[in-house]
Formats: structure tokens, C-alpha cells, sequence
């Protein structure tokens, strides 16, 4: 007989179901980061600190994008590392709208009713 709490836990969810809860959160954060950065007039410190947080959420979208390995979400992590990397050479309108379509579309990606 067992005892309560013996044994796995049947409804854990796979490293792919996992990897796209993960991305949901990911991309919120370096959202949340990017729109601080653009529209703050802080501190140059309060600028690297920001973008340190969009550079460590950027290589975590890398790799939940890699595990889930679904069609069409490796170019669209690609042009959202492009245009982040436009963005921080120049900080412009166009870059910034570009990126946040980019986290839009990854968003789909993983739950086609958001938007």
C-alpha cells in the first residue's frame, strides 16, 4: 500500500507546456523592461540596470523558444532580437513598435486567442 504523497505526480506538466508558461512570463518581463526604458528619463545607471534585465530576458526567450521548437518561432525570436538590437543603437519609434509586435507575435504563438 502507499502512503499520501507516495508516488509521481500524474498532472506535471512536459518541458514543452512548461517552456511556454515560461515565454508567457519572459516576454511580459522584457516588455515591462523595454517600456520602462523608453519612456523613462532616469539615470544612466537606472538605463544599464534596464537594459541588463532585457538582455537576461531576451537569452531566456532564446531558450524557451528553442525547447518548444514550434514552426515559425525561431524567426520571429530572430526579429525580435534584430529589432532589439536596432533599438538599442537607436531608440527610435518605428524599432519600438516593431519590438513590441514582435513579443505580440510570440504571444500568438503560444496562445492564439491572445492578442
Amino acid at each position: 500500500m502507499t502512503k499520501v504523497g507516495e508516488g509521481g505526480n500524474f498532472f506535471e506538466k512536459s518541458p514543452v507546456e512548461r517552456s511556454k508558461k515560461d515565454l508567457t512570463v519572459l516576454t511580459e518581463k522584457f516588455q515591462n523592461a523595454i517600456e520602462s526604458y523608453d519612456a523613462t528619463v532616469a539615470s544612466k545607471e537606472e538605463k544599464e540596470h534596464l537594459k541588463a534585465i532585457m538582455d537576461e530576458q531576451l537569452s531566456l526567450i532564446q531558450a524557451a523558444v528553442n525547447e518548444i521548437k514550434k514552426s515559425g518561432m525561431h524567426k520571429q525570436e530572430a526579429l525580435l532580437e534584430k529589432h532589439y538590437k536596432s533599438y538599442m543603437l537607436d531608440p527610435s519609434p518605428e524599432s519600438f513598435s516593431a519590438i513590441e509586435h514582435d513579443i505580440a507575435t510570440l504571444r500568438e504563438y503560444i496562445n492564439p486567442s491572445f492578442k
